[in-house]
């Protein structure tokens, strides 16, 4: 009787393994195929950064800093499958905290700029 419960736990674990490797196929393969298109997406936001009219130009920023953010997310997803497969080495790097306060304020800046508030 006991034999029967472990091999019904064996068969459970195998289980969910398979289904574990699945997913992590899964995620590489759809970041995969979102990141191709995004990067066009950010590659023709760059071209048209010079030829915006300059009321446009929060908008245009407001997408830019939104594409990148996904594309960092996409990656993120990639690195964490690399990750666990061992295929990647994780290192510490500096982080420019002014640089990333500026950006995050001017992105905060031109969404609220956008939207109608009253006090």
């Amino acid at each position: 009787m006991l034999n029967y419960y472990i091999e019904l736990l064996l068969i459970a674990r195998d289980k969910e393994q398979s289904q574990t490797q699945e997913l992590k196929r899964f995620l590489a393969s759809i970041s995969h195929e979102l990141r191709s298109p995004l990067q066009s997406i950010i590659g023709s936001q760059d071209i048209i950064k010079e030829k915006v009219h300059p009321e446009h130009a929060a908008y245009l920023y407001s997408a830019q800093k939104q594409s990148k953010h996904l594309l960092r997310m996409i990656n993120d997803i990639l690195n964490l499958t690399k990750v666990e497969q061992t295929k990647i080495d994780l290192s510490l790097q500096p982080t420019d905290l002014v640089l990333l306060l500026e950006s995050e304020y001017l992105e905060t800046q031109a969404a609220i700029n956008n939207k109608a508030i009253t006090v």
